[in-house]
């Protein structure tokens, strides 16, 4: 019974259910939080609409800025191909214009027969006598026929012109002699080498094929190194500028076979009346040195050597 009166008489608990006020709130959080929610998935779509776009206007910007640089960076190609291509077409429409009869603007097909001639009518002339060719006396004989001798015959004459041998200069090349006793020198052999536009360049050519087998028998030789060649050659007032590839630097002879090859092509070179100096370029390029210790940093003279 105690029990039973306590358990009676204790007070209630109070409710754990939210308060009006507190539902207010609760309500009013989860409404701010979807809205916040609503907004930012909103602003996450509308920017995936907006990327793309950006990325194809900044593809169009570069392509469009690429063509104005291209055009701009080959604007006299352009326009010369543009040149060309309406002359050659403004030829085209001159050939058919001069192709085509003025004033004939009939196109006929395959099926319809050809424009009939035009009427020509043929009116005598007063001031011409009158011939009546029923009378075999009154037609006049016609005018004897003109000898014309027979043309001579082209073949005998384009063999005399290959005949004819080729036009040749005498130059004057320099090698390297060794006497008995091991004394250098140059010696001087005339060549007839066949005329040309480019003389230094075929004197320099004659140089590095080197002496011939009777000049061999008499002791001259050539100090240029066998795989030497000349690459070009151009004169600017009285100097010759003579390229060599790179061959021509090594000289298996030494400081005395670098000192010969050099005086070969520096001698050959000034044997022109308006070439005083010589500058030997290595590959198109200016070399100081020439093996041990041999200056061709500045065009050289007979003087120098």
């Amino acid at each position: 019974m105690q029990g039973c009166l306590c358990a009676k008489n204790a007070p209630l608990k109070k409710s754990r259910g939210f308060s009006p006020q507190a539902l207010d709130r609760r309500r009013l959080f989860f409404y701010n939080y979807s809205v916040v929610q609503r907004n930012y998935r909103n602003r996450t779509r509308r920017a995936k609409k907006v990327r793309p776009s950006l990325i194809i206007l900044a593809f169009w910007l570069i392509f469009f800025s690429s063509a104005a640089a291209i055009f701009v960076s080959n604007r006299q190609t352009i326009s010369r191909n543009f040149n060309l291509l309406t002359g050659r077409v403004a030829s085209s429409q001159d050939q058919q214009a001069v192709g085509q009869v003025p004033g004939d603007t009939h196109i006929g097909t395959a099926d319809e027969p050809p424009p009939a001639a035009p009427l020509f009518f043929v009116v005598p002339d007063p001031n011409l006598p009158s011939v009546d060719f029923a009378d075999p006396s009154a037609v006049p004989e016609p005018a004897p026929y003109a000898f014309v001798p027979e043309p001579e015959p082209l073949g005998a004459i384009t063999m005399q012109q290959w005949a004819q041998p080729a036009e040749t200069r005498e130059r004057n090349l320099y090698f390297t002699q060794v006497d008995p006793g091991g004394q250098v020198s140059r010696t001087r052999v005339t060549r007839a080498l066949q005329a040309s536009d480019s003389p230094m360049r075929d004197v320099l050519d004659a140089l590095l094929v080197g002496p011939s087998a009777e000049e061999v028998n008499r002791g001259i030789i050539s100090l240029i190194p066998n795989g030497a060649q000349v690459l070009s050659v151009f004169v600017r007032g009285n100097t010759a500028y003579i390229s060599f590839n790179d061959d021509f630097q090594f000289n298996t002879f030494g400081v005395e076979g670098f000192t010969a090859q050099v005086r070969q092509v520096v001698w050959t070179a000034t044997e022109f009346p308006n070439i005083t100096d010589v500058q030997i370029l290595i590959e198109g390029r200016r070399v100081d040195f020439l093996g041990e210790g041999i200056w061709i940093g500045s065009p050289i003279g007979r003087q120098t050597l």
